[in-house]
């Protein structure tokens, strides 16, 4: 049987979702790290110090998830950051606030005057900040809510993506049409069950998504843009759980 939302899941990081989804472009996971750690992401999961502010873990959030979107995470690039932290540091600084520059009008009003506009504007890609960073030139150092970029875990979660993506790709016909027909040899009760079960639930976590975002926008920590996109989202989620 399923279970219904906590409130971890209203409550915790993981009430940012839906807005890390929004500004990364797809979708984005966020869950609590281990308490004091810096916040990072490998490129599906955002994960944020469940002890910090919900400010903190609103800009923390939002810098990964623009990371994502500027293609500061690429494997082109993050490859070259393995094993050097104090220029992943250094990029991080740089890239983080072009990141951030590039998604200014989905932006958290918080997360606004984190903004250095002049290191941001001076690159204009990844590859760019990049070279920046590499430089002899003083960079200050990001800020904390930045949190940090782990090299080897994003490039590991890109190759068993890759991995997963291409095994499905290449999978026989006949295996798809047996897999398809021990499905179909099932208890249709049990499945029937289990499916409304799940729709009952993801409708209960879209419901209190729907309350945080809405809160979010009523206490202007998010402009009505990113409140509109973000729930034309889950509108289009409830209504394929209809189909």
């Amino acid at each position: 049987m399923l279970s219904s939302p906590t409130s971890d899941d209203v409550d915790g990081p993981q009430r940012l979702a839906m807005l890390a989804s929004a500004l990364a472009g797809r979708t984005v996971a966020v869950a609590p790290a281990t308490p004091g750690e810096p916040a990072w992401t490998d490129g599906i999961t955002v994960f944020v110090d469940p002890a910090a502010s919900a400010r903190t873990q609103l800009q923390s959030v939002t810098l990964q998830a623009s990371l994502l979107a500027s293609g500061g995470l690429d494997p082109d690039v993050v490859r070259k950051l393995v094993r050097r932290p104090g220029l992943a540091r250094r990029y991080l600084a740089i890239e983080g606030h072009r990141a951030l520059s590039v998604n200014d009008d989905l932006l958290p009003y918080p997360v606004r005057s984190l903004i250095d506009l002049d290191l941001a504007s001076r690159p204009a890609s990844p590859a760019e900040s990049l070279a920046m960073a590499s430089a002899r030139a003083d960079i200050p150092d990001p800020p904390a809510s930045f949190g940090v970029i782990r090299a080897r875990n994003v490039l590991s979660t890109h190759a068993a993506t890759t991995h997963v993506e291409s095994q499905a790709a290449h999978v026989p016909r006949r295996e798809q049409k047996k897999a398809l027909s021990d499905l179909d040899d099932g208890d249709d009760g049990a499945i029937e069950m289990r499916s409304q079960d799940f729709q009952r639930l993801r409708r209960e976590l879209l419901d209190a998504e729907r309350a945080a975002i809405t809160e979010l926008r009523r206490t202007g920590v998010i402009s009505n843009d990113v409140w509109i996109r973000v729930s034309r989202d889950l509108d289009l989620e409830d209504q394929r759980l209809d189909i």
